[in-house]
């Protein structure tokens, strides 16, 4: 049942069998929009968010057009076929629960979509499928789950990319094909590691900004001490990814600001969503990894090991602040 007119267009190929782990805000999202473009899409979620799904349906709420789908949800990944694609959409502190199930689902060689923040996530699940499978994805779009389990999105169109980790983006053309025929701005990379560390240089300054000033990009870029604190911490990350990944060498401190400074200034970060709800804050995997990757090339950041700290005793306990801003930028 759909509600609204929501932007999608029915792909030409062959529907692609695609497995959601996950179906929060952004796997939601993503998979009610395939659904409604014709692809073939299960849920594997926990029992709890089944039983959910299984009563009240998927519901989204978007400027994109409304949708209340009916959906096929799962808790057990022995309970699903064969799969074309794989699209990981879990916190990246959940992540290790789920890569076993994702190496069985792979193990024909499906391709595999993480939307996860940071770039740890692209060692581990390559470990269980193999580099070659991961085709994408950086993923910026603005969401966040309702009180009864809805998805709420926000005005700007979900864009992601794809590619290749390994050099061979015409591996994930189809997988493009069927994203943008859901309605979404899906690019074609040629260096797909590349953009993920841009965007995990983007969202550690980003997420580390607004969650520990609790406030809106537009606030924390107006004032002048936390405006330089990001820019400081954006050349820290800058010179750590160019010795800890070659391919980041091109990225530089301007260009992250750039980005920074081109989001609504209403605009905050999915972690400071989460504190706000006094849910786990995706710390390790975004700036825990970052100031490991610092001790280990040598280099000094006092600015993102000063934000890692912080965020580490916030991590869980419930913001004492004001609510919760209405825009969320995930990833």
């Amino acid at each position: 049942m759909g509600e609204g007119t929501p932007v999608v267009h029915h792909s030409q190929r062959a529907p692609l069998r695609f497995v959601l782990i996950g179906a929060g805000a952004v796997g939601g999202y993503l998979g009610g929009r395939l659904i409604q473009s014709g692809q073939a899409v299960t849920f594997l979620v926990r029992p709890a968010r089944k039983r959910q799904l299984d009563e009240d349906g998927l519901r989204i709420e978007s400027p994109l057009g409304n949708a209340h789908l009916m959906v096929k949800a799962v808790a057990d990944p022995t309970a699903i076929g064969a799969c074309d694609v794989i699209v990981v959409a879990v916190k990246s502190f959940d992540l290790d629960s789920v890569l076993a199930t994702i190496g069985w689902l792979g193990r024909d060689g499906a391709r595999v979509v993480s939307v996860l923040n940071g770039v740890e996530h692209l060692d581990k699940i390559s470990e269980a499928v193999g580099r070659r499978s991961i085709v994408g994805a950086p993923l910026q779009m603005e969401a966040t789950l309702g009180q009864k389990g809805e998805i709420i999105h926000k005005s700007v169109a979900p864009r992601l990319i794809l590619g290749s980790l390994v050099g061979m983006p015409e591996d994930a053309e189809h997988v493009l094909e069927a994203f943008a025929a859901a309605g979404l701005k899906a690019t074609l990379s040629s260096n797909l590691l590349l953009d993920f560390w841009r965007k995990n240089l983007f969202i550690t300054v980003f997420s580390s900004a607004t969650t520990l000033a609790r406030k809106p990009i537009g606030e924390v870029l107006a004032d002048a001490r936390t405006r330089q604190v990001a820019e400081e911490m954006a050349g820290e990350l800058v010179r750590i990814a160019c010795l800890a990944e070659p391919q980041a060498g091109s990225i530089t401190e301007d260009e992250v600001m750039k980005r920074i400074r081109s989001m609504p200034p209403t605009m905050s970060s999915s972690m400071h969503h989460d504190l706000e709800k006094g849910l786990p804050l995706e710390v390790e995997g975004i700036q825990g990894y970052m100031v490991r990757k610092a001790r280990k090339v040598g280099v000094k950041a006092p600015a993102l090991e000063a934000s890692y700290a912080a965020l580490r005793l916030l991590n869980g306990r419930p913001s004492r602040g004001k609510a919760a801003p209405t825009t969320v930028l995930d990833g």
